[in-house]
């Protein structure tokens, strides 16, 4: 169940309010030193970032129904404990089942012209069905001229356990044929359109990535830092990051956005672009027990 409107009201500084209905559950609005957000306690997901004097920089589907009955398509879906299908249960959710929970409000802070969100899921999922371990996340939203979002877990059990995790972020673009991608010129991919063909294994292409039809990659060995160049909107977001070993690039063109269902119309793909920064098959992350693991990114935009 979500919280209770009088707990959170409680907890919220200046600058953050609440929102939302009995369907959608409690939704956070920040508008602090002319930086906006919305986070919705459903799935933890922050779903709205416009830094101050920026265009929206994240990208949410006109078919989106915040109901609570399906994760929200847009913004950015925290991916846990499994990324994409999971490896024997092909019936569980997509990419986890925490963006489809209620994630609790711990704390919500001020400092240093931002206002920082700590939130973590609920201690179990159905009947522990999908991850019957004691290990839960803590989601950090430092929103403000850039966006940090940070993602820690500690395994307390005494063995090993092999976690998918990823923030599953799209962001708004001008138009999908005046982008294109840096910073993963060095990095091998898997082509996961061509999975059947040699696994989808690719070396490194030199040149940064345009797209012209439906693209599905994990980039692997990710070191530096990335960017998304949008001509239309005149434009960079910079993304950095830390304890992660993958980036995700999607786009799904014309016909899965209209197999998808709730992308919105059936170009909506062209106002896109998915950038995903994590720890994904097969470059799971393994938690040794006692180990505590931080993944973290941040988004910058510069003009």
């Amino acid at each position: 169940m979500p919280q209770s409107l009088n707990d959170l009201a409680r907890l919220l500084p200046p600058g953050v309010t609440l929102s939302g209905d009995a369907a959608s559950g409690p939704i956070l609005d920040i508008d602090h030193n002319g930086h906006r957000a919305r986070v919705s306690l459903f799935g933890g997901h922050i779903f709205a970032w416009q830094p101050a004097g920026h265009d929206p920089v994240l990208w949410v589907s006109p078919g989106t129904k915040f109901d609570r009955q399906r994760s929200i398509r847009g913004g950015t879906p925290v991916c846990w404990p499994w990324f994409a299908v999971h490896p024997q249960h092909a019936d569980w959710p997509m990419h986890g089942f925490v963006r489809n929970a209620d994630w609790h409000l711990d704390a919500a802070e001020e400092s240093n012209g931002a206002i920082t969100l700590t939130l973590t899921p609920p201690p179990t999922d159905p009947e522990n069905k999908y991850f019957p371990h004691p290990i839960r996340p803590k989601l950090n939203l430092t929103i403000g001229e850039t966006l940090t979002i940070t993602l820690t877990q500690t395994n307390t059990t005494n063995q090993p356990i092999e976690i998918g995790q990823a923030f599953h972020t799209y962001f708004q673009i001008g138009d999908i044929s005046e982008i294109e991608i840096t910073g993963l010129e060095q990095n091998p991919f898997i082509d996961k359109l061509e999975i059947a063909n040699d696994g989808g294994h690719r070396p490194a292409e030199a040149n940064p990535i345009t797209i012209s039809a439906e693209i599905d990659r994990i980039y692997r060995n990710l070191a530096g830092p990335i960017s998304l160049n949008d001509r239309r909107l005149g434009r960079s977001i910079d993304i950095t990051h830390s304890g992660a070993t993958n980036a995700v690039v999607w786009n799904p063109w014309v016909e899965k956005t209209k197999q998808l269902g709730d992308m919105g119309p059936d170009d909506a793909y062209r106002s896109m672009m998915c950038i995903e920064t994590g720890n994904v098959p097969p470059d799971g992350l393994i938690l040794a027990p006692g180990e505590h693991h931080s993944l973290m990114t941040t988004y910058r935009v510069r003009r």
